[in-house]
């Protein structure tokens, strides 16, 4: 027995599935694998499972495991009020798709409730820079696709359960108190500003999408990301100010308020970027804190001025 078992099951509406039972028996039983009988994670965690092993030279070395999945709504770097209630809507508007596209539910009764947990979902994206997974704003547009695309209700499930099978990563998202970071590292609604600017001289798609990665990554703790995609984004203005460098923005660009904050974004931001793109390993590392790279005000004051420019 070198490979490993497992038996593991999650239900379609986000619920951790209960897992099965692992029954064994053999003569000789070997390997080092490991046999796994787990809980689905879920809302709420499945139970564990059964492992039973029967044999006359049981020589088996690996591990086995029968652990209950793992209960989202009980992670504890989110408000448990807050995070039950994301996690109860995604599962709810789950089933409603479920139940209308495979003939259980009409659409003209539940489609004012699925508009509202799709923008309620919806919000939350935005607010956390990541990109809402499902496409269908209401249940019309998604009759259209399954009605053309999915003939079979099995299809149909598949696809349900596919839009949100990430949507679990939400697990490992922490729960911050402080509005500036609520908002984001980048403002929401700088970073909406920047979305509605239409310039015929310049392509805002990379700094739009540059800003959405700065906040999942602060937002999901990546702190080494989030510094050198900052050093990325100082790289890529400069010409919106009439400058080919971050450094000629700093020292010709602006009033003295504006230079002494964006020198301060520069060079602070710069040799910590630095000192982590360049230096080798070491005996003892110390890793960035959400703290070290902050530079939150100043570049909101940064993207301020850009709005300004285009605007």
């Amino acid at each position: 027995m070198n490979s490993n078992w497992q038996t593991k099951k999650i239900n379609e509406s986000g619920i951790g599935g209960d897992a099965g039972e692992i029954f064994i028996a053999a003569r000789n039983i070997r390997g080092n694998g490991k046999i796994m009988a787990d809980g689905g994670d879920g809302v709420v965690g499945g139970n564990g499972g059964k492992i039973t092993l029967i044999s006359d030279n049981n020589q088996f070395t690996g591990g086995v495991s029968v652990k209950g999945g793992q209960s989202i709504l009980l992670n504890k770097d989110m408000e448990g009020p807050l995070k039950k209630d994301l996690l109860l809507e995604i599962a709810e508007i789950k089933q409603i798709m479920l139940d209308v596209s495979t003939g259980i539910e009409r659409i003209q009764n539940v489609n004012e409730r699925y508009v509202e947990l799709f923008n309620k979902i919806d919000e939350f994206c935005l607010n956390n820079g990541i990109k809402n997974p499902n496409p269908y704003s209401d249940l019309w547009e998604f009759h259209a696709y399954w009605s053309k695309n999915l003939p079979h209700y099995t299809d149909r499930r598949v696809c349900v359960t596919g839009i949100y099978k990430n949507f679990n990563k939400i697990n490992r998202m922490p729960f911050f108190a402080n509005d500036l970071v609520k908002d984001g590292y980048v403002n929401v609604n700088r970073l909406e500003e920047i979305k509605k600017i239409k310039s015929e001289d310049y392509d805002l798609s990379k700094l739009t999408k540059i800003c959405e990665e700065i906040n999942f990554c602060y937002q999901n703790e990546c702190y080494l990301a989030v510094i050198v995609l900052l050093r990325s984004l100082l790289n890529h203005v400069p010409p919106i100010f009439s400058f080919s460098t971050f450094d000629g923005v700093c020292g010709g660009y602006g009033k003295k308020s504006f230079k002494d904050i964006v020198l301060k974004l520069n060079e602070s931001s710069r040799k910590i970027a630095d000192s982590y793109l360049h230096d080798p390993i070491r005996r003892k590392e110390t890793l960035p804190n959400k703290t070290q790279v902050n530079f939150s005000q100043e570049l909101d004051y940064l993207l301020s001025e850009i709005i300004s420019l285009l605007n």
